[in-house]
Order: structure tokens, then sequence, then C-alpha cells
């Protein structure tokens, strides 16, 4: 993995690691049912740099894309929300800064990434996002190991997504 420091000049464009970027952009290759290519999918269809691409994420941070595709949450901010649930549920040290994080970027209007984020106030009062929210924490809460806690995700990659959904305990969304 990336050091801090070079992960965070990839993330604002500083570096690049053509190498890192090519690993990333060969899950496009791989089977159309699996996790990996379902997590190129994402981020080619939001527009996000895979890390070691200009403006990537930081590989340390990857898991929570991969957190957005198996939980099965958007990019939107209620899918935010939710996923910011999901992964306190699964986290397994301080899960309740995962919370607060959520709570504060997308309730009382602090941005509290590097990145411009829309300021929705009150949105957890909005369309029983509040209950969903909880059900994600629960929802997470069943997955057996913490995602963001230097979890392997390339031993993930070409196993079927749904194959993947089974292993990590992961209900299904629901409708």
């Amino acid at each position: 993995m990336q050091t801090f420091p070079a992960s965070i000049g990839a993330f604002r464009g500083m570096r690049e690691d053509p190498d890192r970027a090519a690993r990333y952009e060969a899950l496009g290759k791989l089977p159309a049912n699996t996790l990996g290519y379902a997590f190129y999918r994402h981020c080619r269809d939001h527009g996000f740099a895979f890390p070691g691409e200009r403006l990537g994420f930081p590989e340390a941070g990857i898991y929570h894309d991969f957190t957005h595709v198996l939980s099965g949450y958007g990019t939107d901010p209620s899918g935010e929300i939710q996923v910011g649930g999901f992964t306190g549920g699964y986290k397994k040290h301080n899960p309740i800064f995962v919370i607060l994080f959520v709570i504060l970027t997308f309730s009382a209007g602090i941005n509290m990434t590097p990145l411009a984020q829309p300021t929705p106030r009150g949105i957890f009062a909005t369309d029983r996002l509040a209950d969903n929210f909880l059900t994600a924490v629960e929802r997470g809460s069943r997955v057996p190991i913490d995602l963001s806690d230097r979890w392997d995700h390339w031993a993930w990659v070409e196993k079927p997504l749904e194959e993947a959904r089974i292993e990590l305990k992961i209900a299904p969304l629901e409708a």
C-alpha cells in the first residue's frame, strides 16, 4: 500500500503511479459478475479516478467504494449516509467516529472531507432516511471483518459479487 504522504499527493493530483493505476484498470477485464468488475464499473461510471491515477483516491481508503458496491448503496447524499452507517456497523474499532462523521457532514453541514460537498442540513428528517441509516448500521454489523482495517480487496476481486456478499454476510438491500 502507498504511504500516507504519497497517497495524499496522488489524491491532490500531484503524484501518479501508473503501475498501481494499471492494476485497477485491469479489473475492467474481469467477468461482469465479479466484485472487481463491479468496482471497476462503479468507479468509471461515477467518474472516480483509481489509486495511482491523477486525483485518485488513496488506496488505504478504497474500501469506501468497495463498500458502495458490496452494500448496494448509491453515491447521492442518501446513499453516502447509508454507506457511512454500514461502515460504522462493520467497523470493529471506534465505530462512533464514522457515525459522527456522517451526522456532522450530512446533518450539521460541517464538511469533514478534503473535497467540496453538498451541505444538506437536516437531511436525516427526509424520506425515512434516519430509519434507513439505522438499518444500514445493522446490515453492516453482520459483516464479520472490518473492511476499513487493512482488508485485502485483491483477495476478493475475482469472486462473484453475490458470493462475496454471502461470505461477508451482507443481507440483500431491501426494496
